[in-house]
């Protein structure tokens, strides 16, 4: 497929680079995810879920820790967001 050449060509050095997607904030994500899940949930349900996404993002909880690798990825890779393996 000629998109998946060129990316071939750019990771090589030749052709044009899209620039990298930034890793959104952490706080951002969560926020949007809250607010995409608010319309489909109870408010039990809703209140569950803030509270497990609320512990998640807490200060040095597995959000931070899962952040910083996401970070330390997308410093290694072109798309930060693609598995690290392979499905042939």
């Amino acid at each position: 497929m000629p998109v998946l050449d060129r990316e071939r060509e750019t990771e090589q050095g030749g052709g044009d680079a899209l620039p990298k997607l930034p890793v959104p904030a952490l706080g951002d994500t969560l926020d949007l995810y809250l607010r995409t899940l608010r319309p489909l949930l109870t408010e039990e349900q809703y209140q569950e879920t803030l509270k497990i996404v609320t512990t998640f993002g807490a200060p040095g909880g597995l959000g931070e820790l899962l952040q910083r690798r996401l970070l330390e990825r997308s410093k290694n890779r072109a798309n930060w967001g693609e598995p690290s393996y392979k499905t042939d």
